[in-house]
């Protein structure tokens, strides 16, 4: 979505979520910032608090350069350091390509064995590390809101910085976007599992995630099919108050209004509107929150007939390739809808 898509809709800008946070911004931690800005906070740039962390010094420079006015965002601040369960220093594991680099050394038979070319380590330097807890507890004690959205993707140090973050969830996160890992891809990772559990145990309910998977590639995708391995995945969390949450949750006004927020930029616009017709939004409200969804989700009927059209086309004109092409149409479609109950 657009930046600021959300501030162009007069539904939205009549609503009580726009209210609560045209005061004191969306308060969103973005863990793992290399390359700028996670896109998910695009359509709020505008009233987003973005605080974000880095510890390779080159790449938090350039980063800094580039916010230094905050645009397209409310207040920007990018930190030189490496969030963790402790304050300290730790080995950064520098990899062939950076996106992999990580606080864990790579697991070398995995990667072997699925020729992770881009995980092959390359060097190794010391970096600071602080708990989250511990940073919005002193230099951003002034910014209560930061830690609402939390956005996690460190390469295998995901539940360590959780454990680092444990006041911050309970007092503040109301909705998370995490890497997880199901297969020890680094020496000792907590995989999938582990981090599920302890966030449900700290009243998160989690709500999906869009896979990505490997296999040894030993068939040829335009003639064979089978099923892949699942290595990683953007996993989405909510702290859910309505009924059949493992953990009774009780949030504050502020809090459901963020949650909201959260749900329609993480796609979660049924969610959303459940949220909203069952905690706050009624009459006039009720009307301008469901137009305001209606609208964000909608899909044009004709471009799902023209998508179709386009597959068939594509399919036609290259048939070895039709395998393919059906599967780059699904993947693109796989995390958006389901259509079970239809």
């Amino acid at each position: 979505m657009e930046h600021n898509q959300f501030l162009g809709d007069c539904d939205f800008l009549a609503s009580a979520p726009y209210t609560t946070l045209k005061t004191l911004g969306l308060g969103f931690v973005d863990v793992g910032v290399r390359d700028g800005i996670h896109p998910i906070v695009a359509p709020i740039a505008g009233l987003t608090s973005a605080l974000a962390f880095e510890p390779d010094q080159a790449e938090c420079v350039r980063l800094q350069n580039l916010y230094a006015n905050s645009t397209p965002w409310k207040e920007v601040w990018i930190e030189p350091s490496a969030l963790y369960e402790s304050n300290g220093t730790k080995t950064l594991h520098i990899t062939s390509a950076s996106t992999n680099t990580s606080l864990r050394h790579v697991h070398d038979p995995f990667v072997e064995r699925y020729e992770m070319e881009k995980f092959q380590p390359i060097g190794m330097e010391q970096v600071v590390t602080r708990t989250l807890d511990d940073v919005l507890a002193t230099q951003f004690a002034s910014h209560p809101q930061l830690g609402e959205f939390i956005k996690l993707d460190t390469q295998g140090t995901e539940f360590e910085i959780l454990m680092g973050a444990r006041k911050t969830l309970t007092d503040r996160t109301v909705a998370l976007l995490v890497e997880v890992w199901y297969c020890q891809t680094y020496d000792g990772q907590k995989l999938f599992s582990d981090i599920e559990i302890f966030l449900r145990s700290q009243g998160f309910s989690f709500y999906g995630a869009s896979v990505h998977y490997r296999s040894r590639k030993f068939l040829d995708k335009c003639q064979h099919v089978t099923k892949e391995r699942p290595l990683w995945a953007d996993a989405v969390f909510f702290r859910d108050p309505l009924p059949g949450s493992f953990v009774p949750i009780s949030l504050n006004e502020r809090q459901v209004h963020v949650l909201f927020t959260c749900a329609m930029l993480l796609g979660s616009y049924d969610f959303a509107l459940e949220l909203a017709q069952s905690t706050w939004a009624d009459g006039k409200e009720h009307d301008r929150i469901a137009r305001f969804v209606h609208k964000i989700s909608r899909v044009s009927r004709w471009d799902a007939v023209l998508s179709a059209l386009k597959l068939a086309g594509e399919a036609v004109i290259s048939p070895k390739r039709a395998q393919i092409t059906l599967g780059k149409f699904i993947d693109a479609r796989r995390d958006v809808c389901n259509y079970e109950e239809v």
